[in-house]
């Protein structure tokens, strides 16, 4: 399959409701990952049609490349291929969003 051919194929499954989550912090700043896995779980048994992660509303601006990381596996894992997971990029400056190496891939189908 050449590269326009699985653009394609991603950007077709890209449609409707794609919300961006919150990411849940306890009193000390730690993610926690239960309350993010319900997330996800609730977002799927509404029938959104993929998730976005992190973005604005996931407060992009205070993780660290490692949390991105493991935000987008928490959030990819527990989705299992239900939905399209969009890892997003968001950083403060367009050289700080080209160089996230946190992100293994754009889209987790």
């Amino acid at each position: 399959m050449n590269a326009k051919s699985r653009e394609e194929k991603a950007t077709d499954r890209l449609h409707g409701i794609l919300p961006v989550l919150q990411i849940p912090f306890d009193a000390d700043g730690v993610i926690i990952d239960a309350d993010l896995r319900r997330e996800v779980d609730f977002c799927v048994a509404a029938r959104c049609h993929g998730l976005v992660v992190p973005a604005l509303a996931s407060e992009f601006m205070v993780l660290t490349d490692d949390e991105r990381r493991r935000i987008v596996d928490i959030v990819a894992e527990t989705a299992a291929g239900r939905l399209p997971v969009i890892a997003g990029v968001a950083a403060p400056s367009v050289p700080g969003a080209c160089s996230r190496k946190a992100v293994r891939a754009s889209v987790y189908t």
